[in-house]
């Protein structure tokens, strides 16, 4: 029924969607992968006639947007060029494009978007240690100097110690060097001992490492 109701709105990119529900298909991710060519299609379709009001074509790109947010993430990689394409496109007038659970699975596509994790004004600084460590070393180039920068930051305050776990962690997943600190630098003792606590991970790692649960439960 829903899948019909999906083929439908795709079809007719103007037909209204109020009232329609599509609980089954956002509650199951490999549905939603087995469409998602025409979910894409349709979101692609819908986007010229999105304005900056909530009217109709506003709700269809909702609809098709937390489809696609829920696929599963081979799928959601693989058509990487297309999401970058209409977020481009969309953010600049849609505030729906700007939740934080979309914008960070969008690191799983790589580098290329690493421009609206810049743009992105939720992200706390957790949220951005996580983004660049998921781009990978593909992104270096780029994550480098910005990690640097917030490295300096949290150095240079005293309760900034919750910080360096997560950025020794994105560090070292996209393959620079941890930097070093004097001796009697108030955070060298969590710096020995996160280096030590994460010297396994490299740019080979899996993307779970990025995340400090991952580390938690493997102790």
């Amino acid at each position: 029924m829903e899948l019909a109701m999906l083929k439908d709105i795709v079809a007719r990119p103007q037909q209204s969607v109020t009232g329609m529900e599509f609980k089954f298909l956002l509650d199951n991710s490999d549905v939603i992968g087995e469409n998602f060519e025409s979910i894409i299609t349709g979101l692609e379709n819908v986007v010229p006639y999105v304005g900056s009001d909530y009217d109709e074509a506003s709700q269809r790109m909702v609809l098709f947007v937390n489809m696609i947010r829920v696929a599963p993430i081979e799928v959601f990689m693989s058509y990487g060029d297309r999401i970058i394409a209409l977020y481009d496109e969309i953010d600049k007038f849609s505030r729906f494009w700007k939740m934080k659970k979309f914008i960070m699975r969008l690191t799983f596509i790589g580098p290329e978007a690493l421009p609206f994790i810049f743009r992105a004004q939720k992200l706390s600084y957790r949220d951005k240690f996580f983004a660049f460590c998921r781009v990978g070393a593909s992104g270096r180039s780029i994550t480098e100097p910005v990690l640097l920068e917030m490295w300096e930051e949290i150095m240079s305050h005293p309760g900034t110690g919750a910080s360096i776990q997560p950025i020794i962690i994105a560090m070292k997943r996209i393959g620079m060097p941890v930097p070093t600190v004097p001796d009697d630098h108030v955070h060298k003792e969590r710096i020995v001992v996160a280096k030590e606590r994460f010297s396994d991970i490299s740019t080979q790692s899996p993307v779970e490492m990025c995340e400090l649960n991952w580390h938690r439960r493997r102790r």
